[in-house]
């Protein structure tokens, strides 16, 4: 799919290279840049359709006392994209690694 290009998100975002093309997530670095009030969590939908637990490929948590996270795939391909959202973007993006 190309090489892996990273995405940074600040706000519930849609991921996608081009309109109406397969998006391959390789994973998330989540940044607090500041600290964390409360544990918010960021999850991770396939084909900018997911709600709840439709389309879910990844969610995690970040706590108060989280620093820098890496987390990786070995690639999920998703036909139209990713869909990125947070509880609480306050204080944290994430760079959404991808090809």
């Amino acid at each position: 799919m190309g090489r892996i290009q990273s995405t940074r998100i600040t706000d519930n975002t849609n991921v996608q290279l081009t309109a109406s093309s397969p998006c391959v997530f390789n994973g998330v670095i989540l940044t607090p840049t500041d600290t964390i009030g409360a544990a918010v969590t960021v999850s991770i939908y396939a084909d900018n359709t997911g709600t709840g637990t439709t389309n879910l490929v990844a969610r995690y948590v970040c706590t108060p006392t989280s620093t820098i996270e890496f987390h990786y795939t070995d690639g999920i391909l998703c036909r139209n994209g990713l869909r990125v959202e947070c509880s609480s973007w306050t204080n944290l993006e994430a760079f959404v690694l991808h090809s």
